[in-house]
């Protein structure tokens, strides 16, 4: 017995090779989660960066088309991506990025210079407003992907060491200086695909002689300087002081000032004195107020406010999100039988004949007309722009995406919303706030309310050189108003850049506003 006893041990080596294997697949695993999978979800976020510059670059073109063209044109930006799918790993949630309007200091042109200089020009008897338009990435592992701006006809990537520039500038070119400031908001955040459309205003031109410009800017003087580069000619310059650039120009210029509209129409009008407003866009009579999205179709509600109208032909401009639809299969009019008026209407293709034509009765009354895609679409993630003729001749465009009812109009007044208004909120707003300087700490205090939902996070950042110096966070507030101060620090170096306090606050409904104080 004893010896079979001492003969039963064979199985030992086995069940220590079985857990040594398991330690080195637990190690694998662990290493894998550690290093394998943040390197490629870096790469994943670094080919994001990549893809959003050129779309920021893309929008920079579509604002100075419409500029040029007078007509309205369209861009689109994917705001975040996702990572590779994962079978034994763990991936964090996706990346998400915010773009968003900045409010600035006006543009300022005076003529002449020293003690003659006059009052500012205000074309239109209006201070010069200025919007920059800023994509902010929030990235796990490519930490050091900065913002990408637009300004001045300018787009470049503010990195943590440095600005690159990725246009050229259209503001100084011979005898001519081209102002062309943003208004409206743009305040989108997520993964998702988002567009904007910017709608030129009316230009207004004059001469000036000897004119002093100033703008903002987040960019440093030796930047402009190698932007402008041999605009300049002998006894002109330029420089940049507390994030203010100056230009000090000789001669008799030309100064071509068209505000662009982000999503709506300038305040000063829109060019050839049309409407040129979206949902509605010229004749302005004919307003989308619905949009009921249902698997593979979207009703549109139109209210005619005028005279007896039709519909004759249309078309479908662009469709942007998640889906990927190729045609119209069919566009109805459900109230008047179920034959279609138009049929296999190419995204993006020639417009379309409605045969027949869809009658729009006058006096407010409501007209539906439904578009059939050729696959599901998807109210919460997708977007497209449409185009229709009236019998008239005269054409308007309209917005279609989120989720909007004739309901919703009717409660915002008759104002023709865009539809897209899910993420925004006017009652969501900074009440206070102050930044003071004391060599290198700046003390600050806010007051920020938010009426329709609880504020979630504040942030509060300072930079200076081009740079973030300092921050504080407020989370998990839970509160629908909210005050508070602090005091930031300011890192050492001098620099050219100008310091500057930001204020961000997120609501529970995924609002974000953003205000900004030069210190």
């Amino acid at each position: 017995m004893g010896g079979q006893f001492w003969s039963d041990r064979r199985a030992v080596s086995e069940v220590v090779g079985a857990v040594l294997l398991l330690g080195i697949l637990i190690l694998a695993l662990t290493s894998y989660q550690a290093v394998v999978v943040p390197n490629q979800n870096a790469q994943t976020e670094f080919q994001h960066s990549l893809q959003i510059e050129d779309e920021m670059v893309d929008l920079r073109n579509a604002i100075l088309e419409a500029r040029s063209s007078g007509t309205q044109t369209f861009a689109s930006l994917t705001l975040g991506t996702q990572y590779r799918d994962r079978i034994v790993a763990i991936n964090p949630p996706p990346a998400t990025g915010t773009i968003q309007t900045v409010q600035q200091e006006n543009i300022t042109v005076t003529e002449g210079g020293g003690q003659q200089r006059q009052d500012p020009i205000r074309l239109d008897d209006r201070p010069l407003e200025n919007q920059f338009i800023e994509y902010t990435p929030r990235y796990m592992e490519y930490q050091s992907a900065g913002t990408i701006r637009y300004e001045n006809t300018v787009t470049y990537h503010q990195y943590p060491t440095g600005n690159v520039t990725l246009t050229s500038q259209r503001l100084l070119q011979d005898d001519r200086v081209t102002l062309a400031p943003i208004e409206g908001t743009i305040n989108e955040g997520g993964t998702r695909r988002i567009t904007v459309d910017p709608i030129p205003g009316v230009l207004q031109t004059t001469e000036v002689v000897d004119p002093e410009i100033t703008l903002p800017t987040r960019l440093s003087e030796a930047d402009w300087n190698q932007i402008l580069d041999d605009e300049l000619s002998g006894g002109e310059s330029l420089s940049v002081d507390n994030g203010e650039l100056s230009l000090q120009l000789e001669g008799t210029y030309e100064i071509a000032y068209s505000p662009i509209g982000a999503n709506r129409p300038p305040a000063e009008g829109v060019r050839g004195g049309s409407t040129g407003e979206i949902n509605p866009a010229s004749p302005g009579n004919v307003q989308l107020v619905g949009a009921q999205w249902s698997g593979n179709s979207v009703r549109l509600s139109f209210r005619n406010s005028a005279d007896n109208s039709s519909f004759t032909e249309g078309r479908l401009n662009f469709f942007f999100g998640n889906s990927d639809p190729d045609e119209l299969l069919a566009v109805n009019a459900p109230d008047a039988g179920a034959n279609p008026r138009g049929e296999n209407w190419a995204v993006g293709g020639d417009f379309g004949e409605l045969d027949p034509a869809i009658f729009l009765e006058g006096d407010r009354t409501i007209t539906e007309l439904e578009y059939v895609f050729d696959q599901n679409v998807n109210r919460n993630q997708d977007f497209f722009v449409t185009t229709l003729t009236l019998e008239s001749g005269e054409q308007a465009t309209y917005f279609v995406g989120g989720e909007f009812s004739a309901d919703d109009e009717e409660e915002n007044g008759d104002n023709g919303d865009n539809g897209d208004n899910g993420d925004t909120d006017d009652d969501f707003a900074f009440t206070e706030t102050s930044a003071t300087r004391d060599g290198n700490d700046v003390s600050y205090s806010f007051t920020v309310n938010a009426e329709d939902g609880d504020i979630e996070t504040v942030t509060v950042e300072l930079f200076a050189d081009d740079q973030l110096q300092d921050s504080d966070e407020y989370s998990n507030i839970a509160s629908g108003e909210f005050t508070s101060s602090g005091t930031l620090t300011r890192g050492g170096g001098g620099g050219s850049g100008s310091p500057f306090v930001r204020f961000t606050a997120e609501d529970t409904n995924g609002n974000t506003i953003v205000e900004e104080i030069s210190v």
